[in-house]
This record gives C-alpha cells, sequence and structure tokens, in this order.
C-alpha cells in the first residue's frame, strides 16, 4: 500500500465576487501575484471566469466562489499567503465559507488487497449489515467528523477506480474537508485572513491520519 496527496486547495465562499475587476493588471498592482510566475498557456480572463496558473498554485474565480489550488501545498506556501493579501483588497465582498480541502489516496497492489484493507479498517465485526457484503469484491469506506481547532473537519473515505488511460486501478479516497461559516461574523475578512494561517496545521492534521493507515504496514 502506498500513499499519495492527490490534491490541496482552498475555497472561498461568497454572495457575490465582482469577478469583472480581476486582470492580470489589477493581480500585479496590489501585490497579490508576481507578473513573472504567471503561465500565460494556463491563464484566462473573462467577465464571469478567471483562471490563472503560476508556478505554484491555479487560481479560479467565478461569481459564487474563488478556489486556489496549490501545486506543492506542503513546502510552498506563498499562494496562501497571496490568498490572504487578495483577501485584504477585497473587504467590502460578502464572504460566506472557508472551505480548506486536503485529497489523499492510497494505491494497492491488486483488487485482493484493497478489498482486505477496507473489511479489515471499515467493517464492524458481527454488525448484521456487513453480512450482506461477505463476497470478495465487496469494498468499504466510512465517513467521520469532528471539531478542529475552529473548522469543522469532515473526512470521507471510499473506494474509486481511478482511469489511467489504458489501465484502470482501484484506490482508496481519503477527502479532508475542513471548513468554517463566516457569514455572522461582523469583519468576515479578517476572519478568512486569521483562518488561512492554520493551514500549516490543517495538512498536518490530515498527514497525521494518513500516517495512520502507513503504520499499518
Amino acid at each position: 500500500m502506498k500513499s499519495e496527496l492527490a490534491n490541496a486547495n482552498i475555497v472561498v465562499v461568497a454572495n457575490q465576487f465582482n469577478v469583472s475587476i480581476f486582470n492580470l493588471l489589477w493581480f500585479i498592482k496590489n501585490e497579490v501575484l508576481r507578473e513573472e510566475d504567471v503561465i500565460a498557456t494556463e491563464s484566462i480572463f473573462l467577465p464571469v471566469t478567471v483562471q490563472i496558473g503560476t508556478v505554484s498554485c491555479h487560481l479560479f474565480i467565478v461569481p459564487e466562489r474563488l478556489q486556489i489550488t496549490l501545486k506543492n501545498p506542503e513546502q510552498d506556501r506563498t499562494p496562501v499567503a497571496a490568498l490572504s493579501k487578495m483577501i485584504s483588497k477585497l473587504p467590502e465582498t460578502p464572504y460566506v465559507a472557508l472551505g480548506m480541502n486536503v485529497i489523499w489516496q492510497l494505491s494497492f497492489d491488486d483488487g485482493n488487497e484493497i478489498g482486505e484493507f477496507t473489511r479489515r479498517n471499515f467493517v464492524v465485526p458481527k454488525h448484521r449489515l456487513f453480512s450482506h457484503f461477505s463476497d470478495a469484491n465487496a469494498r468499504f469506506g466510512t465517513y467521520l467528523s469532528k471539531n478542529f481547532d475552529i473548522f469543522r473537519l469532515k473526512l470521507d473515505i471510499k473506494p474509486v477506480t481511478a482511469d489511467g488511460g489504458t489501465t484502470k486501478a482501484e484506490k482508496l479516497l481519503l477527502n479532508f474537508n475542513f471548513n468554517l461559516d463566516v457569514a455572522n461574523c461582523q469583519d468576515k475578512a479578517a476572519a478568512i485572513r486569521e483562518s488561512l494561517n492554520k493551514w500549516p496545521a490543517i495538512f498536518g492534521e490530515a498527514k497525521n491520519i494518513v500516517n495512520l493507515f502507513d503504520e499499518q504496514e
């Protein structure tokens, strides 16, 4: 079994982003991005959609949300700082929520291994429900949630089939969502910026949980 980081992104939800104000000059003038870091082939500016690719992240903006995907989330925190700077320049935006997402996947040598692994970790022994899923081809997952700092952590673990083009492989997806509702905060922008400082702790919590599976090997 092998663990691998599949994706790490941060989503800011708002009642309305004024997408039309976002052009390359806006990002450079407000010192959110450096022109030399922008990848032209990964960027597009339209009245209702903005996509910007840089050496360290991919930024996507539509009227209802802003999403930044980190290309090297463990070592490079520059995109998180850039997002915080961007929020500081938009204090009047009606923010609703902040979501920090980390997705890991576990790969296995064959179908028998993932079947045995998910059965060992996610089946409740002697529960009548699982008597209906006793075949070797059965797969299992789980959903867990708890408070983590000021966030609500939701962890969805489920088997998926990854299409590699010529081959397909079964993997176990661990989708971590750390959610914060800021709709009732007096200073919504400040609440989001303060929460972004917790990214290292959030990423570390997700990685520590994934390591629990690695320790079984």
